[in-house]
């Protein structure tokens, strides 16, 4: 079914009917003027992008109101409860009359999610069919436009993080995620078994709601408007060691990256180098990942050694106050990673990059679920011709070669659940493990993928899971209906409190045995 007629009987939602773009109306002006002997004039093109700005208006102040509204109820929501739990003994009724409210505006802000991604869709595939007919070229300075608009430019929204939030703190009578906070350590030392599958991109605003009636949102910086783009720089050899080694998953294999989060770079941006060490299950040792910070500015330097970990050392005891035992951990993980990175002359190979949710109860690692979209891989050596040059990373990916970029076909999901806890996987996600609407690849890694396609023709050994990606195809997680969100919501998520638990400490030395990151 074409999208005008779609737009009109099954993806709109009824009582918000006049505030979707008018697609046809569009459509209809210019198929009128561009039929067989016309030309659509200059006239024409400017009474187009008069009623396209109108559309454009009419939908962006809608969703403004629309949050505006969630925001004063989600205010009032939260008045009431931290009055209620005031009380040694919150009333159970009320309670539950607060819960309600926050889920019935959960449902809103999805429909509301629905409906900008409905609308989104409209315009791009207006000003594409605007370009085909006519002799004027609009679909780059539009997009550019649409970014520029808040009801397209969150990937989330700071209510879904409020809602989530608030119905933990309902949920457990404000109690647990203080409990839980005050029982974690300085470092985090978590093993972890991790799950991993591919979603149907489309599944994303589903899937998010789904996940959010369950366990809330974890963002880095609760006062951003922003989602987290988390981009990764992944080095490696001519001969591709650190590949082959997580490929083949051999024990002892070393995975040496570069990572920041969010879209903007500055001399001054802390950029996380991180080593992750794969150990099998019948090793001695744990399988381990070690981070620190160091500022962008000194990150050339530091992989060449021109940047000394002393250097390093004096800067994170200055400005970041760390504390002398954690200076020393942080003297012998730079000192090894520098020495490697050296000795096994690493370079820049694969850049990833991707818009990542993370849910997690706050201050609780002992269930983590991550919902990866947009995942994309580019090439960022210099075997063939210039690319890098002599820096750690591209400083323009806004031109970069077709050849040289991956789309990858799917979004990630990964569930990581710590590995002594005696409590099995939540209903909610086991649902999801068993359904149709996603296809477990345990051992996917993002590194390994992307240096598989991109280096074909340059690597000796290939993925077992490449040709299930043309095997696969998913269908978009679906609404859930009153009956299955009843069973499947607020099942248990870990009810046994851990002896020692963690939180991860970003400033400095960091080390944890969950090394199943990918």
């Amino acid at each position: 079914m074409k999208f005008g007629k779609n737009l009109e009987t099954s993806l709109r939602i009824e009582v918000w009917e006049y505030y979707y773009i008018d697609y046809n109306a569009l459509k209809k002006q210019l198929k009128e003027r561009t039929l067989v002997g016309d030309q659509f004039s200059e006239q024409d093109e400017k009474y187009f992008l008069d009623n396209l700005d109108k559309e454009l208006s009419k939908v962006s102040d809608f969703c403004i109101l629309k949050r505006e509204e969630i925001r004063r109820r989600l205010d009032i929501a939260k008045h009431k409860l931290a009055d209620l739990l005031k009380n040694v003994e919150p009333d159970e009724e009320e309670l539950k009359i607060i819960e309600t409210e926050l889920v019935i505006q959960l449902e809103v802000f999805h429909s509301l999610q629905s409906f900008t991604r409905v609308n989104y869709t409209g315009f791009r595939k207006i000003i594409k069919k605007h370009d085909k007919r006519t002799s004027f070229r609009i679909s780059e300075m539009f997009i550019q436009k649409l970014k520029t608009f808040l009801a397209f430019r969150n990937r989330i929204d700071i209510s879904s993080f409020q809602i989530s939030e608030l119905l933990v703190l309902v949920r457990h009578k404000g109690k647990f995620p203080e409990s839980v906070m005050k029982s974690l350590s300085p470092v985090e030392k978590l093993e972890r078994k991790t799950f991993r599958y591919w979603v149907n991109p489309e599944s994303g605003v589903d899937l998010e709601y789904y996940i959010l009636k369950n366990l809330p949102v974890r963002l880095k910086n609760p006062n951003s408007e922003e989602g987290e783009l988390v981009s990764s720089i992944y080095f490696d050899n001519e001969t591709f060691d650190m590949y082959l080694g997580r490929l083949e998953r051999g024990d002892g294999a070393v995975m040496i990256r570069l990572r920041w989060y969010g879209d903007t770079m500055d001399e001054n941006k802390d950029i996380f180098i991180e080593r992750h060490i794969h150990h099998e299950d019948f090793s001695d040792s744990q399988s381990s990942k070690e981070k620190f910070s160091i500022q962008e500015k000194n990150v050339n330097d530091f992989l060449k050694g021109s940047y000394s970990v002393q250097d390093l050392i004096d800067y994170q005891k200055t400005e970041k106050q760390m504390e002398e035992g954690d200076l020393e951990k942080l003297r012998v993980v730079a000192t090894e990673i520098q020495e490697l990175i050296i000795a096994k002359q690493l370079k820049p190979v694969v850049r990833t990059i991707y818009n990542r949710i993370t849910f997690e109860m706050p201050g609780d690692s002992r269930l983590q679920v991550c919902l990866d979209s947009d995942v994309v891989a580019i090439r960022e050596d210099n075997f063939d011709s210039v690319r890098s040059g002599d820096y750690w990373r591209r400083l323009d990916i806004t031109n970069v070669k077709h050849e040289d970029v991956l789309n990858f076909k799917f979004a990630t999901l990964e569930v990581k659940i710590q590995k002594d806890s005696q409590q099995s996987l939540p209903l909610w996600i086991s649902y999801l493990d068993e359904s149709e609407y996603v296809e477990e690849s345990s051992q996917f890694s993002k590194f390994v993928h992307g240096v598989a396609v991109l280096y074909e023709t340059r690597v000796n050994a290939l993925p077992f899971w490449l040709p299930d990606l043309e095997r696969v195809n998913l269908k978009p997680f679906p609404p859930q209906d009153e009956e299955t969100q009843t069973k499947l919501v607020q099942q248990p998520i870990l009810i046994r409190p851990p002896e020692s638990q963690a939180s991860a400490n970003n400033q400095g030395a960091n080390s944890s045995t969950s090394g199943n990151e990918r």
